[in-house]
């Protein structure tokens, strides 16, 4: 269980109340309680498109949960029989998570949107899913990958001892790999155990949660005093870079990331804010501010980030003050799709900023959001820049 306390425990931990340093007025976002009625707790963890996913606490049992964007409308995922299951990653009409079994051990498992799909994976958990390909972690405490078969790929590389993958864009994998006492640093595979890459910054110990394209996210703990900082990487460990709020000491992470984009939570330990940074510190937005009053003196959390061509969805929960988690999901429309460095404005920096993915097929450039990076993208892109919007 110790691959599952990386990703799961960080995606609930929370912080004292805290006005995060970050901006929270500057692009609007509007917000949708998931939680439905009837449920004593929920959180959202996944987003797929215009699709969440998570679990959701109801006459005393955890069940995996789907929303399509509104309370009103979730799937209930758990399967026959087991006392509890949740939701981890999202992508493609498929989710992957977890259930109890009857000695209430965790096991790995795939739904296509409803119950009856289940495939059991024969391991303790699948963590990410994305355009067909599912990571997770073995019965073993290592790394895998499936591609939605029961059949595991070892990703696990010839050093250390534990490893897990947490994220998955479809094409590259990340999580972390450590040596129990010792060290534990971020890692980034492209398909098999011998193509890893250790992301990890020097003085720090880290691991990635999250990877889109040429991007991987996550948070580094300094050995110096700083403590947990989020940031993001471009591949390699010298790529690092520190979004950790500015002025403030509390731990911070990053959980998802998606089109330029980093979502993730910063705190100490009662309720932190979900933040969303667009590649610097200073870009930081803090999400909490855009929740309902009643969730002010609670906490809150983003979990990930996703896209439909219309709008961006970042998945997460806030908490009420009587302690109790609810999911939510923030939205806001996508401005401009010509806009590709999301600076505001649109020019050449934009066109080469789009070129340099396209030219790579980096799934960064796949802006009709249809898994795949071709001249359908290319078109989708020219027109818009050619409109100026």
């Amino acid at each position: 269980m110790s691959g599952m306390h990386c990703r799961r425990s960080l995606g609930r931990a929370a912080v004292l109340s805290l006005l995060s340093g970050c901006a929270g007025a500057q692009a609007q976002w509007s917000v949708v309680i998931l939680h439905p009625q009837g449920a004593t707790a929920s959180a959202a963890s996944a987003a797929d498109g215009n699709q969440q996913a998570g679990y959701v606490v109801i006459n005393g049992e955890q069940h995996a949960a789907l929303w399509n964007g509104s309370s009103t409308n979730w799937i209930d995922l758990n399967p026959p029989g087991s006392g509890a299951s949740e939701v981890l990653g999202a992508g493609g009409g498929q989710q992957g998570g977890y259930f109890l079994n009857s000695y209430g051990e965790p096991r790995a498992a795939l739904w296509n949107s409803t119950a009856s799909s289940m495939i059991y994976m024969e391991a303790t958990a699948v963590c990410s899913v994305r355009r067909g390909q599912q990571v997770g972690i073995s019965d073993a405490d290592r790394a895998v990958m499936w591609f939605s078969t029961p059949e595991e790929i070892s990703l696990h590389p010839n050093v250390g001892q534990d490893s897990g993958a947490w994220g998955t864009d479809g094409f590259h994998q990340v999580g972390g790999v450590s040596q129990p006492g010792s060290w534990s640093h971020a890692f980034l595979w492209n398909g098999s155990a011998d193509s890893w890459v250790d992301l990890n910054p020097p003085g720090a110990d880290s691991c990635a949660l999250a990877v889109d394209g040429t991007q991987q996210g996550g948070w580094a703990n300094y050995h110096d005093g700083r403590g947990q900082v989020a940031g993001f990487w471009a591949g390699s460990a010298e790529s690092w870079v520190n979004l950790g709020p500015p002025n403030r000491t509390s731990s911070s992470w990053v959980a998802g990331v998606h089109r330029g984009f980093q979502v993730g939570t910063a705190g100490l330990q009662a309720g932190g804010h979900a933040l969303i940074w667009n590649g610097t510190p200073e870009s930081c937005v803090d999400l909490h501010a855009f929740l309902p009053p009643e969730y002010f003196w609670g906490g809150s959390a983003a979990t990930s980030m996703s896209s439909d061509g219309t709008n961006f969805y970042v998945a997460g929960w806030a908490r009420i003050p009587n302690g109790l988690s609810r999911a939510v999901v923030w939205v806001r429309p996508i401005p401009c799709s010509a806009d590709f460095n999301n600076d505001g404005f649109v020019n050449g920096d934009d066109y080469d900023a789009f070129a340099s993915l396209f030219e790579a097929g980096d799934l960064g450039a796949d802006v009709n959001n249809d898994s795949f990076v071709n001249g359908d993208d290319y078109d989708t892109f020219a027109s818009a820049f050619e409109a100026g919007c």
